[in-house]
């Protein structure tokens, strides 16, 4: 009787000690980790780009086709992909809506 109040009150605190500990190992792995980004600008939003190169935890990519992107983000060589449209600085500038498409893997394939 007296060993079924015991040992989990040693055990459990045992237990969640590891187990914090681990979730901590974990979260400070994914904080440290660079991702590589492909950025395709068409050479606009310039300013948007020099912000993401001046990041220290993205490797920002400017040599990948767009036509590669999805193969690349699906083999892991690529953890993301930043698409603007051609003309996407004249579209702002003159108040009109411009598109921005950002590739990833999600669970449901690359988005």
């Amino acid at each position: 009787m007296v060993m079924m109040i015991v040992i989990p009150m040693l055990f459990f605190p045992v237990l969640i000690t590891v187990a914090v500990k681990f979730t901590c190992h974990q979260v400070k792995k994914a904080q440290e980790k660079v991702l590589d980004v492909a950025l395709i600008s068409h050479g606009n939003a310039d300013g948007f780009r020099e912000r993401l190169l001046a990041r220290e935890d993205l490797k920002i990519i400017e040599t990948v086709p767009i036509d590669q992107v999805r193969g690349q983000i699906r083999t892991d060589s690529l953890d993301a992909a930043i698409e603007f449209e051609e003309h996407f600085d004249r579209k702002v500038q003159h108040l009109q809506q411009g598109r921005i498409a950002l590739y990833f893997k999600s669970a449901q394939g690359v988005n």
